[in-house]
């Protein structure tokens, strides 16, 4: 039997590396140590609410929401109550953890993971941790949301996985996006799309036309490509697509994006 009690206290390195798993959503297949760790750099992350930039005990607990939220999805049981353990003595200790930059009056920038000097720790990735945790290490970017001076649901949308509900102006029936472009990078079992996903089988049809008289859309469905994606999340070198994406179709047609199948936030 599995002994899911520790005695000793988790780790920062496992802290800092569990709450940047936790904000990303993405339950990687392989740890990103060594070479691979540069690709850790482009995940951004759900969007973090705040009064001011400067409220610390405010981020803190939204990011141990985060980890309330996502943690049994990317780590071992005995190890996230070790950390949730370390978090009811310390309510600031995930401080430590994040970066605010470039601030405005109604945003600013978030770094989250491992810290070191205002920048990525790459001599704090050699910590062992169980083959049954899937955190990876490395930072994720985000974004800090100032209320007083910005509604957040005029700037809120979300990453799009496959399963997407589709709609298109001129059709009769809704379809489901069918992820291609990529396998690896999943917001809980679904992937993430890209911009490469603009293919009919990816897009799929709409019913009748009725532009065409009612003709069948899959007979001549003519797509243009994405628009409005993310300009700052790649993935294979092409851009997420985020919820306020749209195609216009060779016959006039607009499609759209109904439902996301995803809470990941993005910006």
């Amino acid at each position: 039997m599995v002994n899911d009690n520790i005695s000793i206290d988790i780790s920062d390195e496992y802290i800092g590396s569990l709450v940047k798993s936790c904000l990303t959503d993405e339950i990687v297949k392989e740890k990103n140590i060594g070479k691979d760790i540069e690709n850790s750099l482009n995940n951004k992350i759900a969007m973090i609410v705040v009064g001011t930039p400067s409220d610390s005990k405010k981020i803190c607990k939204q990011l141990e929401d985060y980890i309330n939220q996502n943690g049994d999805k990317v780590a071992r049981i005995a190890h996230l109550n070790s950390v949730k353990k370390r978090l009811k003595k310390d309510k600031e200790l995930l401080k430590k953890f994040y970066l605010v930059k470039n601030e405005t009056e109604k945003r600013a920038d978030m770094l989250v993971g491992l810290i070191k000097d205002n920048k990525f720790a790459k001599d704090m990735i050699g910590y062992a941790y169980s083959l049954k945790d899937r955190i990876s290490v490395g930072l994720t970017e985000g974004v800090i949301i100032i209320m007083e001076t910005l509604n957040i649901t005029n700037v809120t949308t979300t990453k799009v996985c496959n399963g997407a509900v589709l709609t298109c102006s001129c059709g009769t029936e809704k379809s489901k996006l069918k992820v291609t472009s990529q396998d690896f990078s999943f917001i809980g079992d679904d992937c993430v799309a890209t911009i490469k996903d603009i293919k009919v089988e990816n897009i799929g049809h709409f019913g009748k036309c009725l532009i065409r008289k009612g003709e069948p859309c899959k007979n001549f469905i003519s797509l243009t490509k994405w628009e409005n994606f993310s300009e700052n999340s790649l993935i294979n070198d092409a851009n997420i697509l985020i919820s306020c994406c749209i195609i216009k179709t060779k016959c006039s047609g607009k499609i759209t994006i109904e439902d996301s199948n995803s809470k990941s936030y993005a910006n």
